[in-house]
């Protein structure tokens, strides 16, 4: 096995202790399920670690985790993280890393983990009554404002999320805790007809398939599958799954994943490597506007730093980008980033801002460049651009 494979199989065989501690049922999902079964082996990916479980023991489950907590785990749901995508689990192991650089943070914390969604019935919504249909508009307006898939949504799907942002204004967290409450009552019964599971796309499931349990095992120990293992992945995949290529993995470049570090400490490095490449961008910028002033903006050549003269908007560009990446691994990694951050750029940048200018201003004056009516235009041209 792979290290990212290893903890994968960690991970499972606590989340198997942990249900069969409690009584609980869960399944391993068909790529799971055909990768030990055809060929003794865990996915290749880390991103395939999913289990399935039964909708009505969706609280059953929390409160065991909770219960039976382990060191280095973190159980992710909607239910406490206000940012998460939709009414499903994540089983993380915190001291690793598995982050989509092109994605939000949704997870509290993003590394490698074992993805926990429920067997849902499946109804028709327009046979329902008006509570159903108005849960169901909630969610879809839940998962809008965690920015999952936005393509996906309708024109009507995107009034649930103008909804839900006014029902949340007052807190999210508060809001998404009680969703989830909902949901889980809604479907506190357990299902007997046809099934569906959403990750992300739906998956569809006959009556009965996950009737009764068996063992699948895997080098000391052995997971939950239906007991029709067969129809199970005949189902999913058609009748010659077992010759279902194996799928080899490399890692996208938008991914980064590691089992050597925790999500924390690269958030933090990503943040120390960003200031760093900033203080080499104003470096360069200044470098840029010394060279314009020494060459005269090019005309006159000084050797190879002319060059520098054409690369000013280059280390622009360097410096904001990478001013923006630091405000967002901040803001995701940080819960309470929000609460002082305008103080703290009043303080850091707008009044070195404003003495900078004024100090050039009086400089100026005191010259017999100007006098101070002249430069009222500036002043006020000044106060908008700190106001922007």
């Amino acid at each position: 096995m792979t290290e990212e494979q290893k903890m994968i199989y960690e991970l499972l065989v606590e989340l198997d202790e942990i249900c069969r501690n409690h009584n609980l049922n869960y399944f391993l999902s068909p790529r799971m399920t055909l990768s030990i079964y055809a060929r003794h082996e865990l996915p290749a990916s880390p991103l395939q670690g999913v289990l399935f479980l039964p909708v009505h023991q969706m609280e059953q489950f929390r409160l065991a985790v909770e219960q039976d907590k382990r060191e280095d785990r973190y159980l992710d749901s909607m239910y406490d993280n206000p940012r998460y995508p939709n009414f499903s689990f994540r089983y993380t192991n915190t001291q690793s890393l598995c982050y989509c650089l092109n994605k939000g943070r949704n997870l509290r914390y993003p590394g490698i983990g074992i993805d926990i969604c429920p067997i849902r019935p499946v109804y028709d919504v327009k046979e329902k009554g008006f509570s159903y249909r108005y849960l169901m508009g909630l969610e879809c307006g839940w998962k809008q404002t965690c920015d999952l898939h936005k393509e996906m949504f309708s024109f009507q799907d995107r009034l649930w999320k103008i909804w839900v942002m006014i029902l949340s204004a007052f807190g999210k967290e508060a809001f998404g805790r009680k969703l989830y409450r909902k949901l889980c009552t809604c479907f506190s019964q357990e299902v007997h007809g046809e099934t569906g599971i959403e990750r992300p796309q739906w998956q569809y499931y006959q009556a009965g398939r996950f009737d009764g349990t068996t063992r699948l095992a895997l080098e000391d120990h052995s997971f939950l599958v239906p007991k029709d293992m067969e129809g199970y992945l005949t189902e999913h995949y058609g009748e010659e799954y077992k010759k279902k290529a194996k799928t080899s993995f490399e890692t996208p470049l938008v991914w980064m994943i590691s089992p050597r570090i925790s999500c924390q400490e690269f958030f933090e490095q990503a943040g120390d490597l960003s200031r760093m490449i900033r203080a080499s961008a104003c470096i360069f910028i200044i470098l840029h506007h010394l060279v314009q002033t020494v060459t005269s903006y090019g005309y006159v050549y000084k050797g190879p730093i002319t060059l520098l003269n054409y690369m000013g908007y280059l280390f622009t560009a360097l410096f904001f980008f990478f001013s923006g990446f630091g405000l967002i691994v901040s803001f995701y990694s940080k819960p309470d980033y929000l609460d002082h951050f305008f103080s703290r750029r009043i303080l850091s940048v707008l009044i070195p801002f404003w003495v900078a200018n004024l100090a050039g201003i009086v400089i100026e004056v005191v010259k017999g460049l100007g006098t101070p009516s002249s430069y009222l235009k500036e002043l006020l041209l000044l106060f908008c651009v700190s106001v922007i």
